[in-house]
């Protein structure tokens, strides 16, 4: 599943914040701490994620069987899921531009390097319903789009928002674990941003890498992949540590509706990516403490804030095959890439006599 796998609110699994409260080993008594605060971010406690490990050596997961079925109707899951709650379950990611400085449309240095004068073209992994795009294309409104999930119907309800525009955007229902190739209209080396906002989570973990090679072949050399998601002994971790079910792998796990989650160590994700073949630029916990007024006491919300990018090319002057006095820059890129084998590779950038002999012939 490709899909935007949970929010980040305390209701994600399907449980009550009151039922959190007995996750022990999250709860501290919080009577002392100034009564107008609900909310603080932490650093991460050693302490803490030790005493989790020591519940979770005794959990036992699902049956074979079991874990086969949640993979097979992994899609069907995430469709139902949005043709209960369409639009409606995930609120609008309004944070994201204070979080990730490169998503806002004042930083321009950042911006002018990848791109130039161009507009950023970005690529919404698991839209869902628009909840992380819309606000960026709010801020953002001359970039355009590109939109996939593996729900039809979350396709459908983004569509109908009135921020869609088909002239800058395009949307469609594609499952990024599938052998499937990407439709025909969304070229390789393309997309400058990437955003994987609680999307990861939701893929079995032997797909992931796979799943994210076929993003990085869409994306320009140095282009940036925005992620965000579940981090280990999350407050939803733990919940489902204590209740003892549905375990499905190592921090992998399936929700009441049979939706998955995945819950990712900074050393975990970071193998991922670098395999996937991604370079780290950020990679760091968000540690969140929240307090129950009501019952004085603390929960802790783990989240994972990265950028990752895809390795940049390097320019080699090459003679020209026509004209010898001129040279030609092709694009050199990492191993994993072969180097350009024609002119007409979107990677071969030509001198500038060289675009107007190829206008005037093709005029």
């Amino acid at each position: 599943s490709a899909s935007a796998s949970a929010s980040s609110s305390s209701s994600s699994d399907g449980t009550t914040t009151s039922g959190a409260a007995s996750s022990a080993s999250l709860l501290v008594n919080a009577g002392s701490q100034p009564e107008d605060r609900t909310w603080r971010d932490v650093t991460w406690d050693d302490a803490r994620a030790s005493f989790t490990q020591q519940l979770e050596l005794a959990e036992t997961e699902v049956s074979e069987e079991e874990k086969l079925e949640h993979e097979r109707t992994a899609g069907e899951k995430w469709e139902k899921f949005y043709q209960v709650n369409e639009s409606r379950f995930f609120k609008e990611r309004h944070y994201l531009q204070m979080e990730y400085p490169i998503l806002h449309p004042n930083f321009r240095p950042v911006v002018d390097e990848l791109t130039g004068p161009a507009p950023l073209h970005c690529m919404d992994v698991g839209c869902g319903t628009g909840a992380t795009a819309f606000p960026l294309q709010r801020l953002n409104p001359n970039w355009t789009w590109t939109f996939f999930d593996v729900s039809s119907t979350a396709v459908e309800c983004l569509k109908a928002h009135e921020l869609y525009d088909p002239k800058t955007s395009q949307a469609f229902p594609f499952d990024m674990t599938s052998e499937e190739p990407f439709p025909k209209h969304v070229k390789p080396h393309s997309v400058d941003l990437a955003l994987l906002i609680f999307v990861l989570s939701a893929i079995h973990p032997d797909k992931m890498v796979p799943a994210l090679q076929r993003v990085r072949q869409c994306m320009k050399p140095g282009g940036a992949v925005i992620f965000r998601d579940y981090g280990l002994y999350d407050l939803t971790h733990v919940r489902f540590i204590k209740k003892g079910r549905r375990k499905l792998g190592d921090n992998f796990y399936a929700r009441f509706d049979g939706t998955r989650c995945q819950f990712f160590s900074l050393e975990s994700l970071e193998s991922i990516f670098r395999e996937a073949g991604f370079v780290v630029e950020e990679l760091d916990y968000v540690v969140r403490e929240l307090r129950n007024r009501k019952t004085k006491l603390v929960m802790h919300r783990v989240w994972i804030k990265a950028i990752f990018r895809v390795p940049p090319w390097h320019p080699v002057e090459l003679p020209h095959p026509h004209l010898p006095h001129l040279n030609v820059m092709r694009i050199r890129g990492p191993s994993t890439d072969p180097m350009p084998t024609s002119l007409d590779d979107p990677r071969v950038v030509r001198h500038s006599s060289e675009r107007k002999r190829a206008k005037f012939n093709e005029e």
